[in-house]
């Protein structure tokens, strides 16, 4: 398909449909940079968590 569309546009160089690979590294990136700002918020959470049990520990 792609070398038609070559032919008919008279371009030296189409990309298939298979995805270009910048776009699968970006996908990749994307993906592990979410789950590390998961992972980062979990984390967040736990502390804060902890620091409210410390503080209301001393406040009794």
């Amino acid at each position: 398909m792609a070398q038609q569309v070559e032919h008919v546009l008279g371009k030296d160089e189409v990309t298939g449909s298979s995805p270009v690979s910048s776009s699968t590294e970006e996908t990749a990136i994307l993906a592990v940079s979410f789950i590390y700002n998961i992972i980062c918020y979990y984390i967040h959470c736990i502390l804060i968590c902890q620091t409210e049990i410390l503080i209301a520990h001393y406040l009794w």
